[in-house]
Protein backbone atom coordinates (compact mmCIF):
# COMPACT_ATOMS: atom_id res chain seq x y z
CA UNK A 1 0.00 0.00 0.00
CA UNK A 2 1.28 3.47 -0.89
CA UNK A 3 0.29 6.79 0.77
CA UNK A 4 1.64 10.10 -0.51
CA UNK A 5 4.34 8.20 -2.37
CA UNK A 6 5.55 6.34 0.74
CA UNK A 7 5.20 2.62 1.40
CA UNK A 8 2.90 1.77 4.30
CA UNK A 9 4.72 -0.47 6.75
CA UNK A 10 1.95 -0.51 9.35
CA UNK A 11 -1.57 0.90 9.32
CA UNK A 12 -3.98 1.20 12.20
CA UNK A 13 -7.43 -0.24 12.31
CA UNK A 14 -10.02 2.49 11.78
CA UNK A 15 -10.70 4.38 15.00
CA UNK A 16 -11.21 7.89 16.34
CA UNK A 17 -7.77 9.43 16.77
CA UNK A 18 -8.91 12.97 17.46
CA UNK A 19 -8.82 15.91 15.09
CA UNK A 20 -6.33 18.15 13.34
CA UNK A 21 -7.09 21.77 14.20
CA UNK A 22 -5.63 24.91 12.70
CA UNK A 23 -4.69 27.61 15.20
CA UNK A 24 -6.39 30.39 13.27
CA UNK A 25 -9.62 28.35 12.75
CA UNK A 26 -9.38 29.02 8.99
CA UNK A 27 -10.34 25.40 8.29
CA UNK A 28 -12.75 23.37 10.36
CA UNK A 29 -11.21 20.52 12.41
CA UNK A 30 -10.52 17.33 10.45
CA UNK A 31 -11.25 13.95 12.07
CA UNK A 32 -8.35 11.49 12.09
CA UNK A 33 -9.52 7.92 11.47
CA UNK A 34 -6.28 6.10 10.52
CA UNK A 35 -2.63 6.24 11.48
CA UNK A 36 0.03 4.88 9.14
CA UNK A 37 3.73 4.25 9.64
CA UNK A 38 5.34 4.86 6.25
CA UNK A 39 8.74 5.07 4.63
CA UNK A 40 9.83 6.71 1.40
CA UNK A 41 12.08 4.76 -0.95
CA UNK A 42 15.80 5.21 -0.19
CA UNK A 43 15.05 6.84 3.18
CA UNK A 44 16.02 5.58 6.62
CA UNK A 45 13.49 7.71 8.49
CA UNK A 46 9.84 6.76 8.93
CA UNK A 47 6.73 8.90 9.15
CA UNK A 48 3.54 8.60 11.09
CA UNK A 49 0.78 9.85 8.82
CA UNK A 50 -2.46 11.02 10.41
CA UNK A 51 -5.19 10.27 7.88
CA UNK A 52 -8.84 11.17 7.44
CA UNK A 53 -11.68 8.76 6.66
CA UNK A 54 -10.68 8.65 2.97
CA UNK A 55 -7.10 7.73 3.90
CA UNK A 56 -5.81 11.16 2.87
CA UNK A 57 -2.82 12.41 4.85
CA UNK A 58 -3.68 15.43 7.00
CA UNK A 59 -0.49 15.68 9.06
CA UNK A 60 2.77 13.79 9.55
CA UNK A 61 5.54 13.30 12.07
CA UNK A 62 9.12 12.14 11.33
CA UNK A 63 10.99 9.47 13.33
CA UNK A 64 14.33 7.68 13.11
CA UNK A 65 12.91 4.18 13.66
CA UNK A 66 9.68 2.22 13.47
CA UNK A 67 9.94 1.53 17.22
CA UNK A 68 10.10 5.28 17.97
CA UNK A 69 7.07 5.88 15.74
CA UNK A 70 5.09 3.13 17.48
CA UNK A 71 6.08 4.40 20.93
CA UNK A 72 5.03 7.94 19.99
CA UNK A 73 1.64 6.80 18.74
CA UNK A 74 1.07 4.57 21.76
CA UNK A 75 1.84 7.44 24.14
CA UNK A 76 -0.84 9.57 22.47
CA UNK A 77 -3.31 6.99 21.15
CA UNK A 78 -3.56 4.16 23.68
CA UNK A 79 -6.16 2.34 21.52
CA UNK A 80 -4.07 2.03 18.34
CA UNK A 81 -4.00 -1.48 16.83
CA UNK A 82 -1.42 -1.94 14.07
CA UNK A 83 -1.68 -4.17 11.01
CA UNK A 84 0.92 -4.71 8.30
CA UNK A 85 0.33 -2.66 5.11
CA UNK A 86 -2.08 -4.91 3.22
CA UNK A 87 -2.43 -7.96 5.39
CA UNK A 88 -5.61 -9.39 3.96
CA UNK A 89 -8.53 -8.43 1.79
CA UNK A 90 -11.95 -9.31 3.13
CA UNK A 91 -15.06 -9.17 0.96
CA UNK A 92 -17.31 -10.44 3.79
CA UNK A 93 -19.11 -7.14 4.34
CA UNK A 94 -19.72 -6.44 0.61
CA UNK A 95 -23.24 -6.94 -0.73
CA UNK A 96 -22.77 -8.08 -4.32
CA UNK A 97 -26.52 -7.62 -4.93
CA UNK A 98 -27.58 -10.25 -7.48
CA UNK A 99 -24.05 -11.01 -8.66
CA UNK A 100 -22.59 -14.48 -8.48
CA UNK A 101 -19.11 -14.62 -6.99
CA UNK A 102 -16.99 -16.99 -9.06
CA UNK A 103 -13.48 -16.78 -7.70
CA UNK A 104 -11.71 -15.45 -4.67
CA UNK A 105 -7.97 -15.94 -4.38
CA UNK A 106 -5.28 -13.92 -2.70
CA UNK A 107 -2.94 -11.91 -4.96
CA UNK A 108 -3.08 -14.42 -7.82
CA UNK A 109 -3.98 -13.30 -11.31
CA UNK A 110 -7.58 -12.65 -10.27
CA UNK A 111 -8.68 -11.97 -6.74
CA UNK A 112 -12.36 -11.80 -7.48
CA UNK A 113 -14.80 -12.22 -10.34
CA UNK A 114 -18.48 -11.42 -9.95
CA UNK A 115 -20.96 -12.21 -12.75
CA UNK A 116 -24.30 -10.43 -13.09
CA UNK A 117 -27.46 -11.61 -14.90
CA UNK A 118 -27.44 -8.47 -17.09
CA UNK A 119 -24.23 -9.67 -18.81
CA UNK A 120 -21.79 -7.54 -16.82
CA UNK A 121 -18.84 -8.78 -14.81
CA UNK A 122 -16.70 -7.11 -12.16
CA UNK A 123 -13.10 -8.32 -12.09
CA UNK A 124 -10.70 -7.36 -9.31
CA UNK A 125 -6.97 -7.96 -9.64
CA UNK A 126 -3.74 -6.78 -8.09
CA UNK A 127 -0.72 -5.59 -10.06
CA UNK A 128 2.30 -6.32 -7.87
CA UNK A 129 4.95 -4.22 -9.62
CA UNK A 130 2.94 -1.00 -9.21
CA UNK A 131 1.20 -2.10 -5.98
CA UNK A 132 -2.22 -1.28 -7.35
CA UNK A 133 -5.64 -2.92 -7.30
CA UNK A 134 -7.56 -2.79 -10.57
CA UNK A 135 -11.34 -3.09 -10.79
CA UNK A 136 -12.64 -3.71 -14.31
CA UNK A 137 -16.28 -3.67 -15.37
CA UNK A 138 -16.75 -5.84 -18.45
CA UNK A 139 -19.85 -6.39 -20.61
CA UNK A 140 -20.30 -9.69 -22.45
CA UNK A 141 -16.72 -10.84 -21.76
CA UNK A 142 -15.45 -8.05 -24.09
CA UNK A 143 -12.04 -7.26 -22.58
CA UNK A 144 -11.14 -5.01 -25.53
CA UNK A 145 -13.89 -2.51 -24.72
CA UNK A 146 -13.75 -2.27 -20.92
CA UNK A 147 -16.79 -0.36 -19.64
CA UNK A 148 -14.91 1.16 -16.70
CA UNK A 149 -11.60 0.63 -14.94
CA UNK A 150 -10.77 1.93 -11.49
CA UNK A 151 -7.24 1.79 -10.04
CA UNK A 152 -6.79 2.10 -6.27
CA UNK A 153 -3.76 1.88 -3.99
CA UNK A 154 -5.17 0.58 -0.72
CA UNK A 155 -7.48 -2.10 0.57
CA UNK A 156 -9.68 0.61 2.09
CA UNK A 157 -10.02 2.39 -1.26
CA UNK A 158 -10.65 -1.01 -2.87
CA UNK A 159 -13.75 -1.63 -0.77
CA UNK A 160 -15.18 1.82 -1.57
CA UNK A 161 -14.46 1.49 -5.30
CA UNK A 162 -15.89 -2.03 -5.38
CA UNK A 163 -19.13 -0.83 -3.77
CA UNK A 164 -19.28 2.00 -6.34
CA UNK A 165 -18.76 -0.56 -9.15
CA UNK A 166 -21.49 -2.86 -7.82
CA UNK A 167 -23.91 0.08 -7.72
CA UNK A 168 -23.04 1.03 -11.29
CA UNK A 169 -23.46 -2.53 -12.62
CA UNK A 170 -26.77 -2.90 -10.79
CA UNK A 171 -28.08 0.27 -12.46
CA UNK A 172 -27.00 -0.70 -16.00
Amino acid sequence: MILNGAEVIFISKKDNFGVVKYTDDSIKPISIKYLAICQYENSKEVYVFLCNDKLEVEQDNLFDTIEEAKQYTFNIYKNVIWEKGIQYISFDNIDFKDGQVKEISSFDEDMLEVYYPNGYMIDVGYIEHIQCFVISIIKGNDWVNIVKQIDVNSDIELQRALQESIKLVSEL
